[in-house]
């Protein structure tokens, strides 16, 4: 009669968040050229709040086991974030569409290859098996977490 759940975040932030978030926000608040304009990537976030919604649905419902990948409703590109970011922070974000080639070939002679990688990959988190056991969409709208998230990072 017990239920067993694995579940399967993607990136998920917050307040306090020190991953990789903070660091292009740190990056975005210099007012730097964001170089990586050219490429055309997809990711998934999952906020704290709408994670926490996830878990009380969980403890709630009667939701059979299994493994449930979580993310926040939507997915935005990096150079997006970074725009989000500068925005927020009260920068005019830059964006340079250098080639991705010769970004590609730059990274990889400077060893850094797996560094670019990470950061202009495609990472997406579908919801489609949660949505049949929570309502959807979860109580914090993508760019709202966002928002929360960036502005903690000032301490507001």
């Amino acid at each position: 009669g017990k239920r067993a759940y694995i579940l399967r975040p993607c990136m998920i932030h917050g307040q306090g968040n020190k991953g990789n978030l903070n660091l292009l926000y740190r990056y975005a608040k210099t007012g730097l050229p964001f170089p990586f304009g050219s490429f055309q990537n997809k990711r998934s976030f999952l906020s704290m709040d709408n994670l926490n919604f996830i878990i009380q649905s969980f403890m709630e419902k009667d939701i059979p086991s299994g493994i449930f990948h979580l993310s926040d409703d939507g997915y935005i590109s990096t150079r997006d974030l970074y725009i989000l970011i500068a925005r927020e922070v009260g920068k005019t974000p830059s964006v340079w569409n250098l080639p991705v080639g010769v970004i590609r070939l730059l990274f990889s002679v400077v060893g850094k290859r797996a560094m670019l990688n990470k950061l202009t990959e495609n990472m997406l988190v579908s919801n489609k098996k949660i949505s049949q056991y929570i309502p959807l969409p979860l109580p914090l709208e993508m760019y709202e977490g966002l928002r929360k998230t960036i502005k903690s990072f000032n301490g507001k």
